[in-house]
């Protein structure tokens, strides 16, 4: 150790486990005494390492801007642990915060175009029960119907050159399938 001040004693203390009471581990006085006391960069350091999202980068900026969230986040977990002790209610750990941050943060919204996955506020805009209208394509290309439209089979795949005007992503569907899409919060034909 590079201490003159401490001797070489150890403490024991009990690592806590989930489910039980873990092990007894000897830790020197010295890291013992350094963790009990130290300060308040540290412990940011310390939050800001659990969890890092920092990628490389070449971009300069980008690391400091993400250091800067980073700093952000932790700022913001330690006044909840404030307010929360304060108010004598539960504190979140560190992982929890952010977990719920990050829930908080995106709320009900999903990019419904990736894995073909619709968001919920989708749903609320296609079973509203307004009025939806039904228009053709002027050009010659023709898209996917979102109903009765399935690759997974031979000759599932399904093209029409109808779509919704009033939905926001103007989705492809046949005039057939046009009420099922509406009214349905399950749209999808099944086929065997």
């Amino acid at each position: 150790m590079c201490s003159t001040y401490h001797t070489a004693r150890t403490t024991q203390h009990r690592r806590v486990m989930k489910g039980n009471l873990g092990q007894v581990i000897e830790k020197p006085v010295m890291v013992s005494e350094y963790t009990s006391n130290m300060g308040g960069v540290d412990r940011a350091d310390h939050y800001i390492s659990s969890y890092c999202f920092l990628q490389k980068s070449l971009k300069w900026w980008r690391k400091v801007y993400f250091f800067l969230l980073e700093v952000a986040i932790v700022n913001s977990f330690i006044l909840h642990r404030i307010h929360m002790k304060s108010k004598e209610l539960k504190v979140l750990t560190h992982l929890q915060f952010q977990k719920e941050l990050v829930k908080e943060l995106v709320g009900n919204v999903r990019n419904a175009a990736q894995n073909g996955r619709r968001s919920t506020s989708d749903d609320e805009k296609r079973l509203n029960g307004k009025l939806h209208i039904i228009a053709k394509q002027d050009r010659k290309h023709s898209a996917e119907c979102i109903v009765c439209s399935d690759r997974r089979g031979p000759g599932g795949k399904r093209e029409t050159k109808y779509y919704c005007k009033t939905c926001t992503r103007q989705p492809a569907m046949h005039p057939e399938c046009f009420e099922d899409y509406h009214t349905k919060k399950d749209y999808k034909k099944k086929y065997t």
